[in-house]
């Protein structure tokens, strides 16, 4: 751990994070979720509470993880894990996960390493498949519901 001296950088734009993949300066963590959970083809995960909740988590990881996918709520039949994440961008990196985030690192870690902030322990992935990166199955109906609480909250509904 570096006591909690990393910045999280929340990223929604795949360019930006190919940006991000492309330097060797590991001091910042990025947290990758594209989409806005306004737009009824994305999960209800797409959302900046979803994001700083998980960059927080992020930031008070292990200084060798370099980025975090959250993890996204999904129905089966009209979303898919491709809508949000190219699975084999990734097989560079060592993939871990926890119950909201998969963490990459480009070297592997510990098992004193493999503890977030927040206590949770990771679980190496050997390798990434689409179910990975997903944190529930909700139906569209299900998923509007849980996108007007989320209205609610941050007062547009």
């Amino acid at each position: 751990m570096n006591n909690g001296q990393r910045r999280s950088l929340v990223i929604k734009d795949i360019t930006i994070f190919k940006e991000f993949l492309g330097q060797l300066d590991n001091a910042d963590i990025a947290v990758f979720l594209p989409g806005d959970f306004e737009q009824e083809r994305y999960s209800v995960v797409c959302n900046d509470i979803y994001r700083c909740f998980v960059a927080i988590l992020a930031s008070i990881s292990d200084i060798n993880i370099e980025f975090v996918l959250p993890k996204v709520s999904i129905d089966f039949v009209s979303q898919s894990v491709s809508d949000y994440y190219d699975v084999a961008m990734f097989s560079p990196y060592y993939a871990y996960e926890c119950y909201d985030f998969v963490a990459f690192s480009r070297v592997r870690l510990s098992e004193a390493q493999r503890v977030t902030g927040a206590g949770d322990k990771l679980r190496f992935i050997p390798s990434l498949r689409p179910e990975h990166l997903v944190v529930s199955e909700l139906n569209l109906q299900q998923q509007a519901e849980e996108k007007q609480k989320i209205r609610q909250i941050v007062g547009r509904g």
